[in-house]
């Protein structure tokens, strides 16, 4: 379970706290980017049809403000939030990400994204849709709500591309893409630079203008879980 982070004794306080220290979740509160930024990110992905691949560029838009976000073994874990500052990323096709809202309250609502398009706008949020015109989503190609639990259709999904040998519909390399963009928000925070476009190569994973960047892209792992060394 804790994979590549530091090994420590059994707490009581991360048994389910363990969102409140940045080792396990970049952000605290499991509201960290990198703790439910997915669940968000992953809908913008597949909407603009970039499940393979990513943003060239992220610019932090203002400075960041941190509010308490602990290392581990802090005393104080009540009302941990993760640093905040807005992100902006941009596409090859030109479209922009605006990384400028926050959850609104603590239901899950603000786990989605709005689209902003010629003729209207169109909000995804888990299972809810909402648009202006209210015709954009009021249409017989909507679904409507999901009939089964949520999980059950990847389950499903998954059982049938084992027999089908296709790509399933959240595909392991989509997940990852889409993790990528948590960590693209995080190390823009990171390295600071108010106003400045760093330059993100999807293919190479990499930063072509922002060393700094780059150093944050893996940390130190503990023995036995290293990569390999590729040639």
């Amino acid at each position: 379970w804790t994979n590549q982070a530091v090994l420590r004794p059994y707490h009581n306080d991360l048994h389910r706290g363990w969102a409140r220290w940045w080792d396990y979740d970049g952000g605290g509160l499991s509201f960290g980017v990198t703790g439910w930024g997915t669940h968000a990110y992953d809908q913008v992905q597949r909407a603009l049809g970039t499940d393979a691949t990513g943003p060239i560029e992220i610019v932090l838009d203002e400075p960041v403000e941190n509010r308490g976000v602990r290392p581990y073994g802090s005393e104080d874990t009540g009302g941990l939030v993760g640093p905040r500052a807005k992100v902006r990323m941009k596409y090859a096709n030109g479209v922009e990400l605006l990384c400028h809202a926050d959850r609104i309250d603590d239901s899950l609502r603000g786990l989605g994204a709005k689209f902003m398009c010629e003729k209207g706008w169109i909000e995804i949020e888990r299972n809810q849709l909402a648009s202006d015109p209210p015709e954009i989503v009021n249409t017989p190609a909507n679904p409507g709500q999901n009939r089964k639990d949520e999980s059950q259709y990847h389950v499903e999904d998954w059982v049938a591309c084992i027999k089908s040998r296709k790509r399933c519909t959240a595909d392991v390399e989509y997940g990852q893409r889409s993790t990528t963009v948590c960590y693209l928000v995080n190390i823009a925070r990171d390295v600071g630079r108010v106003g400045e476009a760093l330059k993100w190569n999807p293919k190479t994973e990499r930063f072509t203008n922002c060393d700094e960047g780059n150093a944050l892209l893996s940390r130190a792992r503990r023995a036995g879980y290293e990569l390999p060394k590729l040639t």
